[in-house]
């Protein structure tokens, strides 16, 4: 027997939406994903300093949800200067404009916050 959980409140969906953009597969490669159950909510479960600090790796990405619901990963500055260098010259090289640009990097999954004004002053610094 099914039971219908309206999209909004599916949280497994929600949680192997995000597990997908933060685990690379390659096409081809299987993975077994275990589900393991808390006997607290995620949120009221903390992380200690020293947990934290002894992590080598970045213990939380943010995402920001766009109006279609897909989630988009918010990156910082270092990040930025590659990600409009990759949009707008590398492997989808089409030298747009500035606007069409900060679209593309939206459907590709990216988000920052001055992203269009960036976009517009990468393309002007554009020599093509």
């Amino acid at each position: 027997m099914f039971h219908h959980v309206p999209r909004e409140e599916n949280q497994m969906v929600d949680a192997l939406t995000t597990l997908s953009a933060l685990v690379q597969v390659n096409e081809g490669q299987e993975m077994t994903i275990h589900v393991r159950q808390q006997p607290q909510m995620a949120y009221c479960q903390c992380l200690t300093h020293e947990t934290i600090e002894s992590s080598a790796e970045p213990w939380a990405m943010l995402y920001k949800r766009n109006v279609d619901m897909t989630l988009l990963r918010c990156v910082d500055s270092q990040e930025v200067e590659q990600i409009m260098e990759e949009v707008h010259e590398g492997i989808f090289g089409t030298h747009v404009n500035g606007h069409a640009l900060a679209r593309k990097i939206l459907r590709v999954g990216y988000y920052w916050t001055r992203m269009e004004s960036d976009c517009c002053q990468h393309v002007r610094k554009c020599g093509k």
